[in-house]
């Protein structure tokens, strides 16, 4: 399992696939730190009635991930900085991905190849 930040960034450029399943190995604190994700999401989404946005804006070519710039939204960084309070900046930051990986991972539905549930 990596929790090192720079070796983290490192397999993404390298091989990305080996990256989103390393995003989804378990860790020690694993199900706290989801859970205070959870929290946080929770506490975050009873301020706002219209509900929570995973991102605000996004520009730049998406099709071809080139020049793309994504505007997330304050809770993030709430989250963000629980992490870092809790683990320091750089363990706090890896934690706060692998953490939001698992979070998104909860609304977003497999992929059937038969496209039975395409919408």
């Amino acid at each position: 399992m990596t929790l090192n930040r720079k070796k983290l960034d490192a397999l993404r450029e390298r091989d990305f696939l080996a990256y989103c399943n390393e995003l989804m190995t378990p860790w020690g604190t694993m199900h706290e730190d989801i859970n205070d994700a959870f929290a946080i999401i929770a506490d975050e989404s009873a301020k706002s009635p219209e509900g929570l946005r995973l991102v605000e804006s996004y520009e730049g070519d998406i099709e071809k991930l080139e020049n793309v710039k994504i505007t997330v939204p304050d809770w993030h960084f709430r989250i963000l900085r629980h992490f870092e309070g809790k683990y320091g900046e750089e363990l706090g930051g890896t934690i706060f991905i692998k953490a939001m990986a698992h979070v998104t991972h909860q609304f977003i539905p497999e992929h059937d190849p038969s496209g039975s549930n395409d919408a």
